[in-house]
């Protein structure tokens, strides 16, 4: 069962290699997902219930992580932003902030009132929601910035889990190594949405009253817009600046260079 496991989250990496749009590739993946959950019913094992359970968490988070990143891949602002520094050439972050106006619209998120955006009762569910998750995250290092430290912090967490469990009782390790890798790219990219997301911001900003199109665009440009991003990427390492202008570092050019493979 555990070989059955590898090949399940080998399936899922391939098929987001392969697949590059997000609803197939959701469909796809969550396919591979409930056929190895099936699996067990067909092909009894003698791995542990509870090793079992820890393969198809890890496996759904290990899914789930991959949806996010798929559409960040597509949407990031701050990759965009990337790339127009490396190429040179120009672009509006306003005119990508203005599309999410709409999409705020079509999701139900916000209703125009008079010429006003105000939330609508799921709008404003979906705003708490987000700043109670932000307080939790808001502390921690940025994702970007720190994600060398964040993953090896990870993976001593991980020596340590195995450590402790051995103590107690018999530890899977591949069951275990799983379970770990498939909750920390859940919990990278749901992290990464909350710290970067667009319209999760404009439903934020929103929670004060409502805002007509020009003052939203407003407010996030001067909390979060082109000025905040480029710092971030300065910050991360991702941008120097210099007498001809920005340019990309070396570390950015090998991102954006993995990252057109991926699109």
């Amino acid at each position: 069962m555990e070989w059955y496991g590898v090949a399940a989250f080998a399936l899922v990496a391939l098929t987001f290699y392969r697949i590059h749009r997000v609803v197939a590739f959701a469909a796809v993946s969550g396919a591979i997902v409930f056929a190895f959950i099936a699996l067990r019913r067909v092909a009894p094992s003698p791995v542990r219930l509870a090793d079992w359970l820890e393969i198809v968490i890890g496996l759904v988070g290990w899914t789930l992580g991959l949806i996010i990143v798929r559409v960040m891949l597509v949407r990031s602002v701050s990759l965009h932003l990337l790339e127009r520094i490396d190429q040179r050439t120009g672009g509006s972050f306003i005119d990508e902030l203005g599309v999410r106006i709409g999409e705020l619209r079509r999701l139900r998120l916000v209703r125009v009132d008079g010429a006003r955006n105000a939330l609508t009762p799921l709008g404003r569910s979906v705003a708490a929601l987000l700043d109670a998750c932000d307080r939790l995250v808001r502390h921690g290092p940025k994702l970007q910035t720190h994600i060398v430290r964040i993953v090896l912090m990870w993976g001593a967490a991980f020596v340590i889990a195995v450590i402790a469990i051995s103590l107690i009782t018999t530890c899977d390790i591949p069951a275990l190594a799983m379970l770990w890798c498939g909750a920390f790219l859940a919990w990278f990219g749901i992290r990464s949405h909350i710290e970067s997301s667009i319209l999760l911001r404009m439903l934020s900003l929103l929670r004060h009253g409502a805002l007509g199109d020009d003052e939203l665009l407003d407010r996030y440009a001067t909390r979060y817009g082109e000025d905040v991003r480029t710092a971030e990427l300065r910050a991360g390492g991702f941008v120097t600046v210099d007498s001809d202008g920005m340019h990309v570092t070396p570390k950015a050019r090998t991102i954006l260079l993995l990252v057109s493979k991926l699109r």
